[in-house]
């Protein structure tokens, strides 16, 4: 059974990266993902793999990863 993605800590119902962001995050290394967000580099594996979403707190940061 395949893990449909999840929102860290805010409502589900807003699972979705912002289209920025999604497509963009493959190619950021798992180290620069954690030191732009904070978060663990599970987590970060997990958010790449469309496992998992993050929070939107870290999109402003996620953003500016994927800028660059």
């Amino acid at each position: 059974m395949e893990e449909s993605p999840l929102e860290g800590d805010s409502d589900v119902g807003q699972n979705n990266h912002p289209p920025e962001i999604k497509p963009k995050l493959k190619t950021a290394s798992l180290l620069e993902t954690m030191q732009a967000t904070g978060l663990s580099r599970t987590y970060c594996g997990m958010i790449r793999r469309g496992v998992r979403i993050p929070h939107p707190r870290h999109w402003d940061a996620l953003r500016e990863l994927v800028r660059n």
